[in-house]
């Protein structure tokens, strides 16, 4: 008989990469904003810090995407190449974006492209999940 037995092992997570559905078209974001590809927003932040990679310094902005269990997040740990875990067409993972329980993408971001209202201690739990969950 084989078995699968599961063994913690620690990993270091940099970032968060998240594709997101535009649902609502221009009336969520409008399709000039950062990240924005088509009906897709697109962001690759430091876990750590809250920064959004590649955000155009100066711009101030508040984001609120309805998306209704349809993105796709993924950890990476020291590199991009370095995938550790995703959740797809799932829930918004509680913990570490902020956000309406579940459905929705809410952020706070300033000039620097820090998200000002990322959690102090990010949470992963949701991206692994046991046979009992």
């Amino acid at each position: 008989m084989k078995i699968t037995i599961p063994v913690p092992t620690e990993v270091q997570i940099k970032r968060i990469e998240i594709a997101a559905p535009v649902n609502y078209d221009e009336e969520e974001i409008p399709n000039d904003f950062p990240g924005r590809k088509g009906d897709t927003w697109h962001a690759l932040i430091e876990v750590d810090t809250g920064e959004i990679l590649d955000w155009p310094k100066g711009r101030e902005e508040k984001m609120h995407l309805t998306v209704k269990d349809g993105g796709v997040y993924s950890l990476y740990g020291k590199s991009d190449h370095d995938h550790v875990a995703t959740i797809n067409q799932d829930y918004v993972p509680h913990g570490i974006i902020p956000g309406s329980y579940g459905d929705t993408i809410e952020l706070d971001i300033g000039g620097d492209g820090i998200i000002k209202n990322w959690p102090k201690k990010p949470k992963v739990d949701a991206f692994f999940h046991t046979e009992e969950d």
